[in-house]
């Protein structure tokens, strides 16, 4: 979106101390957000909801954030006059009263005492979704709601929001109208703030985390079962290695992730395909590599001994574990979910090497192209068999664009390729009998709490951020 109200972070300290040309500073420019003021929730305390920690992001220096009200802000908010005799309310956007003119409204808005007006041009034709909302309501009150809403939208646009967080059902139903401000519910806000500050560099939680350790917090917090699994690991000089290791290559495929939206969130050049295949690359070979630790590790639990490599794709090695442990092979036996999956992470890993992915930027709107991603003709059926057991190969965001050649969607496409493995991860971690382990002794944690790792808020608040 170009916007006419571009703003920019403050420089750097000049006294920071560091004065090296490499010295960092914040890349992207400032985000623009709009809230629905009964949405905007600051906690007494630690945030507890979405909309309380949404609310905590907003508030950051990176982020110029202004409530809404149909009716204005409420009763006791102090204005300030302006010189047309309009009014201004600090980090409010509000409505001039009508002046005759049907096709727009003035609004003003302000931030840092500091009043800015401008225009919100209203949409006059109907659509075919207008009766649609609020059924449940009497037909003349349902009719207002839906101006409300709409108006809501048009004053959105015209402060040039870059997000506008609402509830409202009717823009959801008309949500496709607005390309340049999105239309989002807190959670889904929340996501995208999160991914934003994250850009910045900013890895908000309370108390603040470095990046790697941001990013850690958020692969245990998907992996429930990691608390007991990773414990006996550290319990024992065999595994000690592998359960850091397994979190490690998560948490970097959850950053690859993060890279990914990014790019493809930014304008298109020639250069973004290749950014995209380079952040698909490492989020494959950083999941594959995960899989084959969790192998590893149910290999050393059972006391498979040397000869059979672990390998949750090899046959052999899963006829082992069956001998051992039926339910852990079971995960991974014939036609079942796990073997799917694996098979599925397996060829695409295996295409990385041959070369078969590539990136293109789609023409079906040259003003705004997509990216797409070529899925390897050499893996279709194992890839068929992934999008047929994990939904649909629309819901990966896959499409045979061309006869015989199948186009994914890179974004939705890594997304569902990282909920589905670590879920196989989470459910591997369960089931490995890893009290086993040598020299594992007493009860083993089988949650945060008893692990005594980081509170539950933060814990919550970075899955929340992550939108996972």
């Amino acid at each position: 979106m170009l916007s006419s109200h571009v703003e920019w972070p403050d420089d750097p300290d000049p006294h920071s101390g560091d004065e090296s040309p490499f010295a960092p500073r914040a890349p992207l420019r400032r985000l623009r957000v709009m809230i629905d003021g009964d949405l905007y929730r600051v906690p007494a305390q630690t945030a507890a909801t979405v909309e309380e920690v949404l609310t905590g992001l907003l508030g950051h220096e990176h982020v110029t954030c202004f409530r809404y009200a149909d009716n204005g802000p409420p009763p006791g908010t102090r204005p300030y006059e302006l010189t047309d005799g309009g009014r201004a309310y600090e980090g409010w956007v509000t409505v001039d009263p009508p002046d005759g003119r049907p096709e727009s409204r003035g609004i003003v808005f302000c931030a840092n005492r500091r009043p800015v007006r401008a225009t919100a041009y209203l949409d006059r034709r109907r659509h075919a979704d207008e009766a649609v909302a609020y059924l449940d309501l009497a037909p003349e009150v349902a009719a207002a709601r839906r101006s409300a809403d709409a108006l809501a939208l048009r004053v959105a646009l015209g402060m040039d929001a870059d997000l506008f967080v609402t509830e409202r059902p009717y823009l959801y139903l008309a949500r496709g109208r607005s390309s340049r401000t999105k239309v989002a519910r807190p959670a889904e806000a929340l996501a995208v703030v999160g991914l934003y500050l994250r850009g910045q560099g900013v890895y908000s939680v309370d108390p603040p985390l470095p990046r790697g350790d941001y990013f850690a917090v958020g692969a245990m917090e998907l992996m429930p079962a990691v608390w007991r699994w990773s414990a006996a690991c550290h319990q024992s000089a065999a595994a000690a290695g592998l359960a850091g290791a397994l979190i490690a290559r998560v948490a970097r495929a959850l950053e690859s992730r993060d890279t990914l939206h990014q790019v493809i969130n930014r304008a298109k050049t020639a250069d973004t395909p290749s950014a995209v295949l380079s952040c698909l690359d490492d989020v494959v070979l950083r999941l594959s590599s995960a899989v084959e630790i969790s192998a590893r590790v149910a290999h050393l639990a059972l006391d498979l001994g040397e000869r059979h490599p672990a390998g949750w794709q090899r046959q052999d090695w899963v006829k082992k574990v069956r001998e051992k442990d039926k339910n852990l092979a079971a995960l991974v036996g014939d036609r079942s979910p796990g073997r799917v999956l694996v098979k599925g992470i397996g060829a695409l890993r295996d295409s990385l090497h041959l070369s078969e992915l590539d990136g293109l930027l789609g023409a079906r709107r040259p003003e705004r192209p997509s990216v797409l991603v070529t899925l390897p003709s050499s893996s279709a059926t194992e890839l068929a068999a992934l999008f047929d057991h994990f939904g649909t190969a629309t819901a990966w965001g896959v499409h045979e664009v061309d006869q015989g050649v199948r186009y994914a969607d890179p974004g939705v496409f890594v997304d569902q390729l990282v909920v589905r493995t670590i879920g196989f991860l989470n459910v591997v971690m369960a089931r490995t009998p890893v009290e086993r382990l040598p020299n594992v002794h007493g009860p083993l944690p089988d949650s945060p709490w008893s692990a005594g790792h980081h509170p539950e808020p933060a814990r919550r608040g970075i899955r929340w951020q992550l939108g996972l």
